[in-house]
């Protein structure tokens, strides 16, 4: 699995117990908010496993 996976999985794991968008941001390490719309969009099933 490609690192940028993991990062993924990981905000995604977040995102769904509920932590905080801005959180999730800070934690990344994430300027922007609207970088963050890959993970919503991860969250929406937009994106399929590469496993």
């Amino acid at each position: 699995m490609k690192k940028r996976w993991v990062v993924i999985r990981f905000a995604i794991d977040l995102l769904q117990n509920n932590y905080d968008i801005r959180t999730v941001q800070e934690l990344l390490g994430h300027k922007y908010v609207k970088t963050m719309m890959i993970y919503t969009l991860a969250l929406k099933g937009c994106f399929k496993s590469r496993d």
